[in-house]
């Protein structure tokens, strides 16, 4: 008798929504062998919104090659691909989005770079990315140069740097960033291989938190130097259970729990 209490607790799991978290965007860049401009693809799950963004030739900007997404090695200017939701997505949407993706950098002594991030709007031109003022801005964007640098950015400019460390191993690794629309003044955490940044700089907690919230956000993507090395593996953007989600589930376990003892 003493194990229903923890059974039923469990069957009771699914009855509740959004417990698990929600795939909006993913794309592993496969099949393998598949070679073409990265731009117009078709991501494997996506709300029907196809890849846009500087792909030019076979070499030029974004491409796909043999399962992986990379930036062409004849680019001689920064590019940027990515998803357009739908403007001002992630205001009229308030949830706790994770955006990650893996890739690999080779070792080299050089300040070029991949990123990832969220902006308003994707370049699909040479020259834009989110190192830039305006629609393309990353609010907030993480990215790895090819040097060991990390980097993360409340903004597009070097003066929006929260997060800054060498001495990082690219040659396989993750990159997430975590915003929080719910809340009144958005949140930003960041993760490498799994493990938090603090972008905070503070003695309590590693949470950086928007003055001003970037309402106008409605994109997610990638942006790259020119002349950077390195291929991505996948990119995925989910929502993710808050805390008080948990909360939940912990209270109808111990209610279950209480029933089931008032009864014996």
């Amino acid at each position: 008798m003493r194990f229903i209490a923890p059974l039923l607790a469990l069957c009771l799991l699914p009855t509740f929504p959004d417990i698990g978290a929600s795939v909006i965007v993913f794309d592993d860049f496969g099949p393998s062998g598949t070679n073409s401009a990265l731009s117009g693809r078709t991501p494997v799950t996506s709300p029907g919104n196809d890849w846009i963004g500087y792909s030019s030739g076979t070499s030029f900007g974004w491409q796909v090659s043999d399962g992986e997404a990379q930036y062409g090695s004849s680019s001689v200017q920064n590019g940027m691909a990515g998803i357009l939701l739908s403007a001002n997505y992630f205001a009229d949407n308030p949830n706790v989005y994770s955006l990650k993706s893996t890739m690999s950098m080779t070792d080299i002594d050089a300040t070029t770079w991949y990123g990832v991030g969220f902006s308003e709007s994707i370049g699909t031109v040479p020259d834009r990315g989110f190192y830039i003022a305006g629609p393309t801005e990353g609010r907030p964007w993480i990215f790895a140069r090819n040097n060991g640098e990390l980097n993360v950015r409340a903004g597009g400019a070097t003066g929006s740097t929260i997060y800054s460390q060498t001495g990082k191993d690219f040659s396989s690794f993750e990159m997430e960033l975590v915003l929080d629309t719910s809340v009144a003044n958005w949140t930003v955490d960041a993760f490498f291989n799994g493990v938090q940044l603090d972008l905070n700089g503070g003695s309590i907690g590693m949470t950086y938190t928007y003055s001003t919230n970037p309402s106008s956000l409605g994109a997610i993507g990638f942006s790259s130097s020119a002349n950077a090395q390195g291929t991505i593996q996948s990119i995925t953007l989910e929502t993710i259970p808050e805390p008080q989600t948990y909360a939940i589930i912990l209270g109808a376990v111990c209610l279950v729990g209480l029933i089931a003892r008032r009864r014996r």
